[in-house]
């Protein structure tokens, strides 16, 4: 009986377990400061407690997304040519969010 409960137990916690990441994300766009978009700009998610680093570039739109990230707190920085680099710290994800963070780049 014993080590059917711990299966059991198991089985419940997995769908939690995936729930974390399962819809949460950090997504922006990134413009010019006449509110065009750029494209092909790097995108860094560096997480704060591992210091994990995942990496994108801007779509035509100048859209990035970071889908099924962890809840936590994260720095993203964002370069371009011709810009100065943008950084935004302490971006706080909760589970189930879509975390929201646009850049306005300053020639540079």
């Amino acid at each position: 009986m014993k080590v059917y409960s711990s299966w059991l137990f198991v089985l419940l916690l997995s769908p939690v377990a995936f729930a974390q990441t399962t819809s949460t994300e950090i997504l922006g766009t990134v413009v010019d400061p006449s509110g065009a978009s750029i494209p092909g700009a790097a995108v860094v998610l560096r997480r704060a407690s591992t210091g994990e680093t995942r990496q994108t570039t801007t779509s035509n739109d100048g859209n990035y997304n970071f889908p099924l990230i962890d809840v936590g707190e994260y720095t993203i920085k964002v370069t371009a040519n011709g810009f100065t680099t943008q950084e935004q710290k302490n971006v706080t994800v909760q589970l189930q969010q879509k975390a929201r963070v646009d850049f306005a780049m300053q020639v540079g």
